[in-house]
Order: C-alpha cells, then structure tokens, then sequence
C-alpha cells in the first residue's frame, strides 16, 4: 500500500513538474533557434544566451523544490544536463 502511494505521489510530482518547466523548455528551443540564427552577431546573441540561462536557473529551482518527489537517478540526470547547458552557454557568451 505505501509503495502504491509512493509511486502515485512521484508520478503527480512528475507530472505537476512537467506543467511547470515545459513551457519554459518551448522557449528555450526557441531562443537555441535564434541564437543559432545569429552565430556570428555577438551582441544579438547575448541577450538569447542571457534569457536561455534564466530558463536554465528557473528548471534548476523547480527541479529543487521536487526534489524528494522526483525519482533520484532522473533528478541527477537533469541536474547533469543543466549543468551542461550552463557551461555552453557561458562559453557562447564570453565568445
């Protein structure tokens, strides 16, 4: 019975999760668009890599806050790719 309620509960913090960060995901495949759009313009380019770090800080938080709702491999896994993401962004930035 626990487990049932477990697995109910991580799957409804999954998916209350999801509701939160998709949109922000829809934007940010936008901006990587547009951000590809303008490689050699360095000053376009800032601003999308500025806004795309804003979504990537605010997954990071949401991610935090359902932490102990999300499965622990899934929430390292994103967490890893958040991190990831940062280090491209901040050496485009930089570029």
């Amino acid at each position: 019975m626990f487990e049932c309620v477990s697995n109910y509960l991580t799957k409804k913090a999954k998916d209350k999760l999801a509701s939160r960060i998709q949109p922000k995901m829809e934007r940010f495949m936008i901006l990587e668009r547009q951000a590809e759009a303008c490689a050699m313009d360095a000053e376009a380019r800032l601003p999308i890599w500025q806004e795309m770090m804003s979504i990537g800080q605010y997954i990071s938080e949401q991610l935090e806050s359902a932490k102990g709702f999300v499965d622990k491999e899934e929430y390292l896994k994103i967490k890893m790719g958040l991190a990831v993401m940062r280090d491209d962004i901040a050496k485009h930035s930089v570029r």
